[in-house]
């Protein structure tokens, strides 16, 4: 399939949860995801990350790209997604494991492999470029509690936002 040129603009980029590309979460074994339906959470969550789509083309060979803005020590819970994911770190910091990735620094994601991060000292803003339109998303953190007091007292002592 072949697609025309295109331009887009950060102004008119919606938010990713006004798109319906991606499914809504699925929690995987222990990760309990009654507590995201607790919105006390989900706005203080809100408050810390902004996800826009600037660009994304339906179709066979279509593909996607994500912003994510997140504030200062933001965790991104350990997930996977059903398409492949190509990340590149325009702003900040990202912590994966013992790797620190800053500005020009990315970091690629084989579809279904679990992965998470956190941000920052400064937040972190990232691309992701996916192989399509459309994805889904696994929750596999496995103490879904913890993650989310952890999240709270973080959002709570913070009370930051992303850029």
């Amino acid at each position: 399939m072949s697609f025309p040129f295109a331009i887009f603009r950060a102004a008119d980029a919606p938010l990713l949860d006004d798109t319906g590309m991606m499914d809504d979460p699925v929690f995987i074994d222990g990760a309990g995801g009654q507590v995201l339906s607790e919105g006390t959470y989900r706005d203080k969550a809100s408050s810390a990350q902004r996800v826009t789509v600037p660009f994304r083309q339906e179709g066979e060979g279509g593909a996607s790209l994500v912003v994510g803005d997140f504030a200062p020590g933001f965790t991104v819970w350990r997930h996977s997604h059903s398409l492949d994911c190509l990340y590149f770190i325009l702003a900040g910091q990202a912590n994966l494991g013992s790797q620190t990735l800053g500005p020009g620094d990315g970091f690629f994601v084989p579809a279904d492999h679990p992965y998470g991060y956190t941000a920052g000292p400064e937040g972190v803003r990232v691309l992701e470029i996916r192989n399509g339109p459309k994805f889904d998303m696994q929750v596999l953190e496995q103490d879904m509690k913890r993650y989310v007091e952890k999240a709270e007292s973080l959002l709570d002592a913070k009370g930051r936002t992303p850029a």
